[in-house]
Order: structure tokens, then sequence, then C-alpha cells
């Protein structure tokens, strides 16, 4: 143990609480690329106290450590399920900067697992959300993903120019780990053919790597140091250097990375007219790619290959090669989506542009300019729509309001039948006092009764108009029992169902509690009894009858209106509730049931339909 993790495991054992998570945090990304499983064991303790403590902040990172522990061992699944984690935190948490973790991790596993296209899009998405809550750490890891990805697909213009960016972060922040950029600018000097620069970069970044243990980066850095020594014809450190980088990603188990080695020495070798050997590192390279299914190394292996037998006139291996190519590069494409891809560098790398020109606070005092004046747009058109939304309710309210009106004369009509039996009572107690007073029966118990009768006959004529007068009132709100809604709304329409001999049966739940106004139930279900009463008489139905349920369940209450009526065909049934639709001809005006529908929909977030029963209609409310 190293005097840097005594340091580590000293102060874990001396702090408590969210102070001892971000001490196992720090020791577990200390160790993720040396030792994975030391690193995972460590950010699982930080991991579940942070679960305990419920500290967001600590559960996060302790995550993201445990996702780059199985990545580093190759565990790409496990690897996602833990950024699928993060993704749902992120989401939760609305933090962007947590989702741009999560789609870098879904990146480096796509690149390894030699889908540069997915890994590409992943790393789009990462920069993204880096954008939205830009930290410096966050689009320095961005961009020189992004630079590896476009390098990895050898588009070398674009590759700087991403490196170049990370650079200019890393810089700002003076960041202790930028001489990652030095190696992947490296990279450049040697696609350029200044090989010199190249191996002084290579040279300088793998002495940091190997001070501070980073296994990965130190493996590629040999392996640009022997591939660079190779072509400077020193064939000896060549070996030395690419023997070191395989041992290393052999014991990480970065097998692409070992194919791509060989392949990268192969080249070298072909191009320095080493064909054997050429031959050599390049059946090691499509070994490993084929014993790992690595689809993209298998490919570039083949390509070698292919151009190897090319070079020896050997046409038969050439067309075997040119075969299995074909296959392979068909099965490639199909992984790969340009036009996405391309769709969203347009959309993203505008934005990354204005972060990094001279320009920047013109372009983005030009841009608060434009979204002030998309603002003052945006407040006019919601202005507009909220002035239509209140012109629609309006329309609403009033065609309600007509619907209820429309049941105005047939209401009157009720009352003058209802109060014509009272008024006859009332007209024979006062003809009995005259009949009284002349064979003197007239005294105080015969007064006191007589009074008591018409004043009875008066109350009920009172309450008949409190009734249909409370109807007509649109500030009734509050909560209410459907029962007794229904119970009076059947009060009301009683003396007409008795005239026409339509008899009627209740099966009422109690405590049925909801909140609204009472009156505009008691014009749903008399505008659905009174249509059921007109179908009835119309039809001729023998012994008409209404029956009305009231339920309630867990989940609503429900109301039915039953009739035993004709069924209703099915072309009108569906158009049943649609404005101005009606079945009477000139006697009706189509909005009844539409009114209904609005009420129950709008109002009280129901629902309401109409079913036909093998021995009737059914209206069934669901509130």
């Amino acid at each position: 143990m190293d005097g840097s993790e005594e340091k580590f495991i000293s102060l874990i054992n001396n702090s408590k609480g969210i102070e001892k998570i971000r001490a196992l945090l720090r020791y577990a990304n200390f160790k993720r690329q040396s030792d994975w499983q030391i690193s995972l064991e460590v950010a699982k303790e930080a991991y579940e106290m942070s679960l305990q403590l419920k500290d967001d902040e600590g559960e996060v990172e302790a995550l993201i450590c445990m996702a780059y522990a199985h990545y580093y061992h190759s565990d790409f699944p496990e690897a996602e399920q833990l950024a699928d984690k993060l993704h749902d935190k992120g989401t939760d948490l609305e933090n962007h900067s947590i989702l741009c973790h999560c789609y870098t991790i879904k990146g480096r596993i796509a690149y390894t697992s030699s889908e540069p296209s997915q890994a590409l899009e992943f790393y789009l998405k990462a920069l993204e959300h880096s954008l939205k809550d830009p930290k410096p750490l966050n689009l320095m890891t961005c961009y020189n993903n992004l630079g590896t990805g476009y390098q990895e697909v050898r588009n070398f213009k674009e590759a700087l120019t991403y490196f170049q960016l990370a650079m200019d972060e890393a810089e700002k922040m003076n960041y202790p780990g930028k001489e990652i950029f030095h190696m992947n600018l490296g990279c450049i000097q040697y696609a350029q053919k200044d090989y010199k620069a190249a191996l002084a970069s290579f040279i300088r970044v793998s002495r940091y790597f190997e001070e501070n243990n980073q296994l990965t980066y130190l493996s590629d850095s040999y392996l640009n140091i022997g591939s660079t020594y190779y072509i400077l014809d020193n064939i000896t450190l060549g070996n030395e250097f690419l023997e070191k980088s395989c041992k290393l990603k052999e014991k990480l188990k970065d097998f692409k990375g070992l194919s791509n080695a060989y392949q990268v020495v192969g080249d070298t070798f072909l191009n320095m007219g080493e064909k054997e050997k050429a031959f050599e590192y390049y059946q090691r390279a499509l070994e490993i790619a084929n014993e790992h299914n690595i689809l993209n190394e298998r490919i570039k292996s083949y390509q070698s290959l292919g151009k190897y037998w090319e070079e020896q006139e050997n046409y038969q291996k050439l067309s075997e090669i040119r075969n299995i190519l074909l296959e392979l590069t068909e099965e490639n494409y199909k992984k790969i989506h340009d036009d996405r891809i391309s769709d969203m560098e347009t959309k993203y790398k505008t934005e990354i542009y204005k972060l990094q020109t001279r320009e920047l606070n013109e372009k983005n005092k030009a841009m608060q300019e434009q979204i002030e004046k998309l603002k003052a747009v945006h407040d006019q058109l919601k202005a507009k729509v909220e002035d239509s939304v209140r012109r629609i309710n309006e329309q609403g309210n009033l065609l309600t309001s007509q619907s209820r009106m429309a049941l105005m004369g047939e209401m009157v009509s009720m009352i003058a039948h209802q109060w014509r039996q009272p008024l006859n009572v009332i007209s024979v107690l006062v003809q009995s006092f005259e009949d009284a007073w002349e064979f003197d029966e007239m005294n105080a118990d015969y007064i006191e009764k007589q009074v008591k009768l018409v004043m009875d006959q008066i109350f009920y004529m009172s309450e008949t108009i409190n009734d249909f007068r409370n109807f007509f009132k649109s500030e009734s709100q509050g909560e209410f029992d459907l029962k007794h809604v229904l119970e009076k709304a059947l009060g009301l329409l009683d003396y007409m169902l008795k005239q026409t001999n339509i008899s009627r049966t209740t099966d009422l739940a109690e405590d049925c509690l909801i909140s609204g106004n009472p009156n505009e139930i008691i014009q749903v279900v008399m505008n659905i009894i009174n249509n059921a009463r007109d179908a009835m008489l119309e039809d001729k139905i023998e012994s008409p009858m209404i029956k009305i349920s009231l339920n309630k369940t867990s989940d609503n209450i429900e109301m039915s209106i039953f009739n035993k009526g004709n069924q209703i065909p099915e072309h009108v049934r569906i158009k049943l509730f649609e404005p101005y639709f009606s079945t009477k001809g000139e006697k009706g005006t189509g909005i009844g049931l539409y009114i209904c529908k609005m009420i129950i929909e709008n109002k009280y977030h129901g629902t309401i339909e109409a079913l036909n029963r093998d021995d009737g209609v059914e209206f069934v409310i669901r509130l």
C-alpha cells in the first residue's frame, strides 16, 4: 500500500456520516482503474450509506463510480443498468449534470463495444445536457469523448476540433488530468505524419499515466509509442512498447483495444514494406476480434488482410476476403444510423461553437434580445388563447343555460298541474266556511282544523315553487349527496311520469358525495328522463318504466338511468351526444344530450354513454 492509499484509508477511518461517504468515494475513484473490485466494494458501501442518510449527491457519485468499475472490468450489462439508474435519478431531480454522466457512460460502453455511431449519439446527448447546465469538467469530458469518437471513424478534422475545445476547457480550470488531451493531440499529429512531435507527446503522457496509475490510458499510450517507433525504424523499442501495451490490455480485459493494437502494428509494418510481419499481426488481431465477436475490429482486420493478399496478387484469397467483408459490412450498416447522427450534429454543433467563439458575448446578447421578442410573442399568443378559452367557456355556459331554460316550458306546465289539486282542495275548504256558518257549525276547533288543512296545501305549493326556483340558480356550489339530488329531480318529474303512466323504481346508495352545482346534475337527469319519456311514448311501449340506480365503487360513483324502450340504432347511438343532432326533427334542439356530456365531462371530469340492453336502453354516468 502506497502513501496515497494510506491517506485515503486514514481519512475514511476518521470520518463519519456524509464526510465518510465523500472519503469512500474519493478512494473508490482512486482505485477504479487499478483495482476495479476494491473500487466497486468501496463505492457500494458509500451507496448504501447515501441511501440511509438520504444523500442524493453521494448516491449519484456512488452510482457513477460503480458503473465505471464495471465498465473497466468489461461488465457492460451491469454498467448499463447503473447508467439507467442514473437516468432515472437525473430525470426525477431534473438534473442535467446527472443525465450528462448517464449518457457519457453509455457512450463509452458503445465505443468499447465497437459501435462508434451509437457512441457518438450518446456523447451528443451528454453534451446536450451539459450545455443546459454548463460545468467546465462536464463540457471538457463531452468534447474529449466526441473527439475520440470522430477519431475512431477517421474524421480527424472533427476530432481535432473537439480535442481543442476540450483543451480550452482544461486550461480554463487548470485541470490536472489534461495530459489525456495531449495524447489525443499526439494521435492527430501521428495521423498528419508529424511522427517526432507525436512521439514526444506520447512519451510525455505515458509518464503521467504511469505516475497516477491510470492503466487504461497507459496501455493506449504504450501502443502509440510502439507504433511511432516502428514508423521511425526503431523496431526494438516498437516491440518493447507493443508488448507492454498488450499485457496491460489483457490485464484490463480490453479485447477491442488488444485487437486494435495488433491491427495498428500490422498497418505500420505494411507501410514499411514488412508484409509478412504485417500479415502475422493482422491474423492475431482477427483471432481476438473473432473470439470476442468484436464486429468493427473484424471488419478492419479483414480489410487489412484484403490489402495484403492484393499486394501478394493472390486474387482467390482476395475474393474470399471480399465476400466476408460484404456480409460483415451489411451487418454493420444495420447498427449505424448516419441520418440520426447527422441531424443531432446539426442541432448541437451550433451551440458548441457559440460557447467557444470570441463573439460569445455579442451572440448571447443577440440571443437574449431574440428570446425577449419571442417571449413577447408568446405572451400575446397566451393572452389570445386565454381569451378564446374564456369565450368558449362562456359559450358553453350559455348553451347550458339555454338547455336549462328549454325545460322551463315543461316545468311551468308541471307547476300548473301540481298546483291544480291543492288549489281545488283550498277552494273546497274555503267554501266549507260558508256552509259551516249557515248551519251554525262554526267554532274554534273547526276553524283551527280547516286553517291547518289550507296551510298544508299552501306549504306544499310553496315547496314546489322553491324546488323549481332553485333549479334555475347557477351559483350553488359545494359538496352534496347525489342521492338527495336525484330524489329532488325525481320529485320534480313525478307528476309528469304519473300523467303519462310511466312507472319508476330507484336503487340509490347512501353517501355518494361529490362537489359542484347540484342543479347541473338535476338538469342532466331531467334531460335524460324527458328524452326517455318522449321515446317510450312515441314508440308506444307497453308498461313503460324508468329505473334509476346509484352505486359507489373504490374508483368512482356510477349512476344508471334505464328505460324500457326500443334500442337505439347504432348509427344514431354513436352521434347521440353530438351538438345539434336530434332524432325529434323540428321538435328537437339537439343540444340537450350534448349539454349533458359537457356538464359531466368538463365540470365533473366523468364519462357518459348510452348503451343498448336486451330489454331497453341504459344511460351510464361515471363521476
